[in-house]
C-alpha cells in the first residue's frame, strides 16, 4: 500500500483512538495491537520501542502534503531497513503510543502472523478475511499449484486465540497493576517452535481435503518454488487446464 494511505490509516487512526480515549475518565487500560515484524528481519525485536529519526505526527502531515509521484520515488529511501510500509507504519505508530504513556495507561502487543486458533473455541477455527488468511485457504483447497516459498524456510505463526488470551492478560495487568508502567509483550514462538513452510502447507492441504480421493490430492497437491518466474508458468498453466477440463465437462453434459 502506498505510504501516505497506510500511515493515514496506521497512524493517523492510532493517534485519533488516542485522544478519544483521553476523554475516558475510567479507562483502565489501552493496549495496542503491532506486529512482530516491524524491523528488518536480521534485527533482534527486544520487548521495546525502536524509536524513529522523525517523530510520527510529522512523518504524517508531511506525506500527506507530499506529491504522491514525490513520495512514491523516495519510499525505497524513507523505508531504509523496514521491508514494506505496513511495517514502517507500525514502527510509527508504536513511537506513538509510546508519546502517551504519561497521559493514557498504554501498552503494546506485538504478535507474529496471526493464523487460525489452537486451542479456543476449536482447533482450526478462522473467521478473518485478512489477506494471510484468504491466501491459505486458496492454497489448502488447491487454487495454487504452486507456492513461491521455500519449504525448508520456517514462519512465525501466533494462533488467534493465543494473540487474544495474551491481550487480556496485557490489559488486565495494566489496568490492575498501577506500578506495571508502558510494556511491550512480544507473542511470538520461541526459535526452536517455529513452522516449516512445507508443515504448514502439508497440514492445511491434508485435512482440507481429507475426504477426497487420493487421485484427486495428489493433482492438487502443491509444488513449492523460489522462482518468481516458476511460480507464475506454472501456476498459469495449471489454470488453463483447470479451464479446459472444465469446459470440457460442460460440453458433454449440456450445462452453461
Amino acid at each position: 500500500m502506498a505510504l501516505s494511505k497506510i500511515m493515514k490509516l496506521n497512524v493517523g487512526g492510532t493517534y485519533d483512538v488516542l485522544t478519544i480515549a483521553e476523554q475516558m475518565t475510567n479507562l483502565k487500560a489501552f493496549v495496542y495491537v503491532s506486529t512482530a515484524y516491524l524491523m528488518h528481519w536480521k534485527t533482534p525485536v527486544e520487548e521495546k520501542v525502536y524509536k524513529t529519526t522523525i517523530e510520527p505526527l510529522d512523518a504524517l502531515e508531511t506525506f500527506q502534503k507530499m506529491p504522491q509521484e514525490w513520495l512514491d520515488s523516495v519510499t525505497k529511501k524513507i523505508l531504509e531497513e523496514h521491508p514494506n510500509t505496513y511495517e514502517y507504519s507500525k514502527r510509527m505508530a508504536e513511537n506513538l503510543v509510546e508519546s502517551f504513556k504519561d497521559q493514557l495507561p498504554v501498552c503494546i502487543v506485538r504478535p507474529a502472523t496471526i493464523l487460525a486458533a489452537c486451542k479456543e473455541p476449536f482447533p482450526g477455527w478462522n473467521e478473518t478475511s485478512a489477506s494471510i488468511s484468504q491466501y491459505h485457504q486458496l492454497l489448502f483447497t488447491g487454487a495454487y499449484q504452486t507456492v513461491l516459498v521455500n519449504p525448508k524456510t520456517r514462519t512465525h505463526i501466533t494462533p488467534v486465540d493465543y494473540t487474544v488470551n495474551t491481550i487480556l492478560a496485557a490489559a488486565c495487568r495494566r489496568g490492575t497493576f498501577s506500578d506495571s508502567g508502558f510494556v511491550v509483550y512480544n507473542c511470538v514462538p520461541k526459535r526452536d517452535n517455529n513452522i516449516l513452510n512445507e508443515q504448514i502447507v502439508k497440514w492445511g492441504f491434508e485435512t482440507t481435503h481429507k475426504e477426497s480421493n487420493s487421485v484427486m490430492r495428489y493433482i492438487k497437491y502443491p509444488a513449492f518454488s523460489t522462482s518468481e518466474f516458476i511460480f507464475q508458468l506454472k501456476n498459469q498453466i495449471y489454470l488453463m487446464l483447470c479451464s479446459f477440463s472444465q469446459n470440457s465437462w460442460r460440453s458433454e453434459t449440456g450445462k452453461a
